[in-house]
């Protein structure tokens, strides 16, 4: 398959048809710290390392440095996944316009094994449960694309404007883009889509991007993975219902049951904070 991607400096495929290349990067680690240390003018304490400073910047989230820094995409995506990166609107975008040009002549079609059923608790979302006719879908899924196109270009020859006769292709179509961003925003997307709960079809994207830019800022990305990616907010509650769980061990009741016994003891606010909480307590030593 031939990649449609500009000269770039890194190149992933991603999914059955997608791309997503690293055309440009503006700026790296020391900038970033050269950056932050503007504040730093005589009479105030200066850190001693780049590595340290850039660290403390992500652990306190003094981000404004990392603004500086930016990257540009190409990414040849589905139009469903295309939708989702729009929402971040401090990206820069430029799609190829489907009403000046035809569009490309190809759609997403899941593999067998990502068709699976429905979430009924998480309305957005999908289990890992996977359907007995998954095959049979998959390949209906590819037969309403290829007619889909079929009838597009029939359109088009025709004599439909190009504006009205894609109004039939699939969801699935995909578009090319060209994405600009600065790195804190950069990473806040990653954040978000890398999470387990992000779409499996924009997961893959992240995934592509973060692994493009890690040799650029390698002490940014190791300090947000372990201050930022790795790591979650415990709020004034989990912390409360934490140190009520301590002073029942203190008493000589097990961990495991302390840590029920003072979620149980907590007001929440919803039920998925207090699992959350159960989820982080067991993982700790009293």
């Amino acid at each position: 398959m031939e990649s449609l991607s500009p000269e770039s400096i890194g190149h992933r495929w991603v999914l059955d048809k997608g791309e997503c290349s690293l055309l440009g990067v503006f700026g790296d680690d020391k900038m970033i710290a050269d950056t932050a240390r503007v504040s730093y003018r005589k009479g105030t304490k200066q850190t001693s390392t780049d590595k340290q400073l850039i660290r403390y910047l992500v652990r306190n989230k003094h981000t404004s440095p990392l603004e500086h820094a930016t990257l540009r995409f190409y990414i040849k995506a589905p139009l469903f996944v295309i939708q989702q990166l729009l929402r971040h609107r401090t990206f820069k975008f430029n799609q190829s316009s489907a009403r000046y040009s035809e569009m490309l002549n190809e759609a997403y079609v899941p593999l067998p094994e990502h068709i699976t059923t429905q979430d009924a608790k998480n309305k957005q979302a999908r289990t890992e449960d996977k359907i007995s006719e998954a095959q049979y879908v998959a390949s209906h899924m590819a037969g309403e694309s290829d007619n889909s196109f079929e009838n597009y270009q029939h359109y088009l020859k025709e004599g439909v404007a190009r504006e009205l006769a894609r109004i039939n292709v699939p969801h699935g179509t995909y578009s090319e883009l060209i994405v600009t961003c600065d790195l804190h925003n950069l990473l806040h997307f990653l954040a978000l889509r890398l999470n387990p709960h992000a779409q499996y079809e924009i997961r893959v994207y992240a995934e592509a991007m973060l692994d493009m830019i890690k040799g650029f800022f390698p002490a940014t990305i190791e300090a947000w993975e372990d201050c930022s990616l790795k790591s979650f907010t415990a709020t004034g509650t989990m912390q409360e219902a934490l140190s009520l769980a301590i002073s029942h061990v203190q008493s000589g009741i097990d961990w495991s049951e302390a840590v029920s016994v003072a979620a149980d003891s907590t007001g929440w606010v919803s039920k998925s904070e207090k699992d959350q909480f159960i989820g982080w307590a067991l993982t700790l030593k009293a």
